[in-house]
């Protein structure tokens, strides 16, 4: 008996004598009863002597098989020595936990994966987390579907400056497993002015209630593939009014990616009525560019890397302002955030 597993298992025989008068079929007979017979569940794994193999299948979970091989000829049938076997039993999932990643004052990103499913299929998967040790589902939780294979949650709405603990778990008809513990702290949000993942909305989810206002831009699938958690801008923008001054020392992070490079202005970002953003793509080099609009004049600057089409990058703008307006600005991309 080999490859036994929750409804499977191969096994086989070998037909060394036809007793005179050729072998018309062959194979297996098995049952949860002793002294199996053709008249219960068997295979037919073609004629003649010689080896062959077969395959049992719809079995039980957990549940004891006797099997022997049979051979048939026109005189009547014979049947090999019988041997037992036990299914592989139903049992919980096993999940992995990944890590923790792209952490900011109000969320985070966690992997994890579903390696078997215990033989039950899988019902539900994702992450719990909490403030408190050994999180399960009765705690918050981010639902990824049903099915073996790795997934990645966004974890929304934390506090900052707290420290998280996080687990994978995978349901299934047994009941729950779940991965090891990890622990990550959101960043201090003492310098935060606001934080969109886009989740359907345009809301700041940093606590500081700087919520933007969307001017036509419609949402999407974003990096991990879910649906409604990106913004998708054609001749729109998002505004932000009064969220800083012209004589502020500011950073902006964002995740873009292009169907084409066809020079299309791709965001806008207007703080008040002339400090503005305007983000797109340049079409004769494939870089990405940024204007920065104020009373003061414009600013375009370009990264030093064309992008590649379909492809995540995350795009940093920085601005400091000193004395007598003289300004610095900074635009590129952090090498660890290109996906």
């Amino acid at each position: 008996m080999i490859n036994i597993d929750y409804r499977s298992a191969d096994s086989g025989g070998s037909i060394t004598d036809n007793g005179g008068d050729p072998v018309s079929a062959r194979g297996v007979c098995w049952g949860t009863e002793q002294a199996p017979g053709i008249s219960g569940e068997h295979t037919t794994d073609g004629s003649g002597t010689g080896s062959y193999t077969s395959q049992m299948t719809e079995l039980d979970p957990g549940t004891t098989y006797y099997v022997k091989a049979y051979a048939t000829n026109s005189v009547g049938t014979a049947y090999g020595q019988e041997e037992s076997f036990t299914t592989t039993a139903l049992s919980q999932p096993s999940v992995i936990t990944g890590t923790a990643y792209n952490i900011t004052e109000t969320g985070a990103n966690i992997d994890g994966e579903v390696t078997d499913d215990g033989g039950a299929g899988i019902t539900e998967r994702g992450v719990c987390y909490g403030t408190s040790t050994n999180p399960s589902v009765s705690d918050n939780v981010v639902i990824k579907g049903g099915d073996i294979g790795s997934f990645s949650a966004l974890l929304t709405g934390l506090t900052a400056g707290t420290e998280y603990y996080f687990r994978a778990f995978a349901t299934n008809n047994v009941g729950t497993a779940y991965g090891s513990e990890g622990v990550f702290t959101t960043l201090s949000g003492s310098n935060l002015l606001a934080y969109s993942p886009f989740n359907n909305s345009v809301n700041d989810e940093s606590g500081n209630g700087n919520h933007g206002t969307n001017n036509g831009a419609i949402t999407t699938y974003d990096r991990f593939g879910d649906a409604n958690s990106a913004m998708l801008f054609d001749d729109s923008f998002v505004e932000c009014n009064q969220l800083i001054s012209e004589t502020d020392d500011f950073t902006v992070n964002i995740w873009i990616y292009a169907d084409t490079l066809d020079g299309a202005i791709w965001s806008q970002c207007i703080f008040n009525t002339d400090n503005r953003i305007y983000g797109g793509i340049d079409e004769s080099n494939g870089k990405a560019f940024l204007w920065y609009a104020n009373s003061s004049g414009t600013v375009e600057l370009l990264t030093s890397t064309s992008l590649e089409v379909k492809k995540w990058y995350m795009l940093t703008f920085i601005r400091e302002f000193y004395i007598f307006n003289f300004q610095s600005f900074y635009l590129f991309f952090p090498f660890a955030f290109c996906l």
